[in-house]
């Protein structure tokens, strides 16, 4: 899969996102981190590795954002992930020192998924649900590794 970076968000009353209100809707707290993303990708020699991107590049060790890919590629439970995920592509936000900086200790340094985006076989892409994405993620070995889902503040009809 190659790099996708994450959509552009736009306000509420954005002819874009006209009706949005309605039907069942989420709402999440903003963290003020650095856009992250991680996914499957194979090499020209046909090696599968943990691929991962800030809001607008590929990282990699010698090209990083506030250290996300020196994090996120030692990670164990993320590389099993994109490898039985290969047509998945997760974003969230690694929190790092950014225009907060008031944040517990202990929530610093950590990837706070907020979507999954699936491409499809048609090539189409397709937004994951939140129940959908939190079940791939509600274990503890994500937890230990520091990666964690972005619980809703509610869900509203």
């Amino acid at each position: 899969m190659n790099y996708l970076k994450y959509q552009h968000i736009v306000k509420l009353g954005d002819p874009a996102v006209t009706n949005i209100q309605f039907g069942v809707n989420y709402i999440f707290p903003k963290l003020d981190g650095t856009n992250s993303l991680v996914y499957f990708k194979e090499n020209a020699l046909g090696n599968k590795n943990i691929a991962a991107g800030s809001r607008n590049r590929e990282l990699s060790l010698e090209n990083d954002n506030a250290g996300f890919y020196a994090f996120i590629s030692q990670k164990e439970s993320m590389i099993n992930f994109v490898n039985e995920h290969p047509n998945l592509i997760v974003y969230g936000e690694w929190l790092v020192p950014h225009t907060l900086k008031t944040y517990v200790k202990q929530a610093w340094r950590k990837f706070y998924i907020f979507d999954v985006l699936r491409l499809n076989s048609d090539g189409s892409i397709q937004y994951l649900p939140y129940e959908e994405y939190l079940e791939l993620f509600d274990n503890e070995n994500f937890q230990n590794d520091g990666i964690e889902v972005i619980p809703p503040l509610a869900k509203i009809t």
